[in-house]
Parts: C-alpha cells; sequence; structure tokens
C-alpha cells in the first residue's frame, strides 16, 4: 500500500520523454516505476492518480466505518412539501 504524503511524479531530467513515479510503501519498500514511449507522460499521471486514490482509501478505511444519522422526520421549522 502506497503511502500518499511519499508519493511523487516527475519526468525524468536525463531521458527525454520519460516519466517515473516514485513512492515507498507502508512496510519501506521504494517503488519506482518508469514510463517510456509514447502517451508516457499521461500514463504516468493516471497512475500517480491511481495511487493516490488507493492511499486515500486505505485512510477512509483504517479510520472505521462512517457514523451517519439517520432522519426519519424533518427537521424543525421546515415542511415536507416542496416550494416556498
Amino acid at each position: 500500500m502506497p503511502i500518499e504524503s511519499d508519493m511523487i511524479l516527475f519526468g525524468d531530467k536525463e531521458e527525454q520523454g520519460e516519466w517515473r513515479v516514485e513512492y515507498h510503501d507502508n512496510d519501506g519498500t521504494r517503488r519506482l516505476i518508469i514510463f517510456i514511449g509514447p502517451g508516457a507522460e499521461q500514463r504516468a499521471r493516471d497512475y500517480h492518480a491511481a495511487l493516490q486514490n488507493e492511499a486515500t482509501l486505505a485512510k477512509l478505511k483504517a479510520a472505521g466505518p462512517e457514523r451517519r444519522k439517520t432522519r426519519s422526520q424533518p427537521r424543525a421549522g421546515t415542511s415536507q412539501r416542496g416550494g416556498g
């Protein structure tokens, strides 16, 4: 699982057209993914975004179930009928 604050996306300074995504897993393993060829930048950006989403979902799951109130009655001072 990637650590969100540790993820970086960058174009390689030495190799024109190469894009890299680098991050560390929760266990400390360093990951480096290199994208080359047509569409390398977009593929790297898509991969980076997917990792960010995965990290965000992991944080939400770790936080526990969301507690929501359910309303069976309208709020005081409101009407169930539409309009105004």
